[in-house]
């Protein structure tokens, strides 16, 4: 009888630490779905970063509705090796002036970590309003990113007051960055009005 007795205690051991076994085996599985989740979403933000190489970001200033040979902008645009100013006249985007300096990744790099800290890619998704019938005696401002991924983002704002635009950062300090990175750009942009 002892023998009986020490087969089923044994056949319960390792039913129970078979089960122990299966339940840590199935818990662990799951962990390593999630880890798998988790490297796919950060791939996801990765692969819309601003700072990543092939990255470009813009601003522009979109003057009010007036008539072709008076409607002026100004765009910015900074890539990883060039940084552009471009005042726009009319409607279809005639460049009338433009200058561009270089630039390299570690200056771009830095330049969009201050702008991802001004909240540049932030958008209130509220805001449906056409941003073409917005505001149309002041200015607008747009920002734009096109990412490496072929992914593009756009949000805007205007003069005419904090709920007019769908861009949520902090618009001032954008567009001090911005302008800071274009050498003497009060001289650059002096006689445009927008």
């Amino acid at each position: 009888m002892p023998k009986r007795y020490i087969l089923v205690l044994v056949i319960i051991a390792v039913v129970f630490f078979g089960g122990i076994a299966l339940i840590v085996s199935i818990l662990r599985g799951g962990n390593r779905n999630e880890q798998v989740a988790q490297t796919a979403a950060s791939q996801t933000v990765k692969k819309n970063d601003l700072s990543s190489d092939g990255a470009q970001v813009q601003y522009t200033q979109i003057g009010s509705v007036v008539g072709e040979e008076d409607r002026r902008s100004i765009r910015i645009t900074v890539t990883p090796s060039e940084r552009k100013i471009e005042i726009i006249r009319g409607y279809n985007e005639e460049v009338i002036s433009s200058k561009s300096i270089g630039n390299n990744v570690a200056a771009f790099q830095a330049f969009t970590i201050a702008l991802e800290s001004a909240g540049f890619t932030s958008i209130n998704p509220e805001i449906k309003t056409d941003e073409k019938a917005s505001c149309v005696t002041g200015v607008r401002y747009a920002y734009d990113v096109s990412y490496t991924s072929g992914d593009k983002q756009r949000s805007w704002s205007s003069s005419c007051g904090n709920l007019d635009g769908n861009f949520s950062g902090n618009r001032g300090l954008v567009a001090t960055l911005f302008r800071d990175q274009i050498p003497d750009y009060n001289r650059t942009v002096s006689g445009v009005r927008l």
